[in-house]
């Protein structure tokens, strides 16, 4: 198969959460993660986590991976097999 006639670019996946992650020194919300409630349940970082779910949740579906599948191999199988 060419894989000049099949390639793409990544799919860039953009999340919109509360995280924060700093790399420089600024501020960070993983401490989120160590502050627990009475019952010991880390509440803010599950609801960071939470978000984060229903912001990127779309993008990671079954159909839309047999679509992709479809197009950038499968059909391009095919044509190379029907040219040969």
């Amino acid at each position: 198969m060419d894989s000049g006639r099949n390639s793409r670019q990544p799919t860039l996946v953009v999340s919109r959460t509360p995280l924060r992650i700093s790399f420089t020194g600024g501020g960070t919300d993983l401490a989120a993660f160590y502050e627990r409630d009475h019952e010991g349940m880390p509440k803010r970082w599950l609801q960071i986590v939470k978000q984060s779910i229903r912001t990127v949740l779309p993008r990671f579906s079954a159909r839309r991976m047999v679509k992709e599948y479809v197009r950038d191999m499968y059909v391009p199988a095919m044509r190379e097999a029907v040219t040969k």
